[in-house]
């Protein structure tokens, strides 16, 4: 028998089996299972990451909002998420760089042109989808393949709901109805944020807002 048999053989693992044995610390049919009373929070912590404790829900909409960015939206999800971009900050943020009237004037022109162009993709991204189920919807009917066009003819109506909605949108922009107005008033808001903010924290309080 060499030397680590003779440490480590049998007779030690079972000297250390019969030991727990007649502790009570373990059975052999159940070796190995929680059988140990052992508190659990020595060795799991279950308290909750740092930071997340206050993690309130104003934090998780922006972090699905910064997800969101990172996503090529299309259709009236791009619209809504247009409609819905933190305008607030965005004045803010200008006024760090210029305290004009004017520049103020020219960032909401610019934040209408942005609605704009949006809408306008989602309506051309939309209408080429109506255009592409229609044109296949054709082809299953003209093969007698109803049960498929059926199935697209749902997806279709959907579309064209989806369009609807777009266009609500387009005239809201074009007679700065409710949606619009709350966008451009956010903006305006945060501007102001912005010209007060500088006033504070600039000690010879050196320009005039025009």
């Amino acid at each position: 028998m060499s030397f680590f048999s003779r440490l480590f053989g049998k007779k030690t693992n079972a000297s250390t089996d019969q030991n727990l044995r007649s502790n009570g610390a373990a059975d052999s049919n159940n070796y190995g299972s929680n059988s140990y009373d052992v508190p659990r929070d020595l060795f799991i912590d279950e308290n909750p990451p740092k930071g997340a404790q206050n993690f309130n829900g104003n934090e998780q909409q922006k972090q699905s909002e910064m997800s969101q960015s990172y996503t090529m939206l299309k259709g009236i999800r791009a619209v809504i998420a247009q409609f819905r971009e933190d305008f607030d900050q965005k004045g803010f943020d200008d006024a760090l760089v210029i305290q004009d009237r004017n520049y103020m004037n020219k960032g909401i022109e610019l934040l209408k042109l942005k609605l704009h162009s949006v809408i306008e993709q989602s309506l051309l991204d939309v209408t080429k989808e109506i255009i592409s189920l229609e044109s296949q919807i054709q082809q299953f009917n003209d093969f007698n393949l109803y049960d498929h066009a059926n199935i697209l003819l749902g997806k279709l109506n959907n579309v064209k709901k989806e369009l609807e909605h777009i266009k609500e949108y387009q005239n809201d922009l074009q007679e700065e109805g409710n949606w619009t107005r709350k966008c451009l008033l956010s903006y305006e808001r945060g501007f102001m944020k912005g010209i007060v903010h500088l006033h504070k924290n600039n000690t010879n309080n050196s320009y005039i807002f025009k």
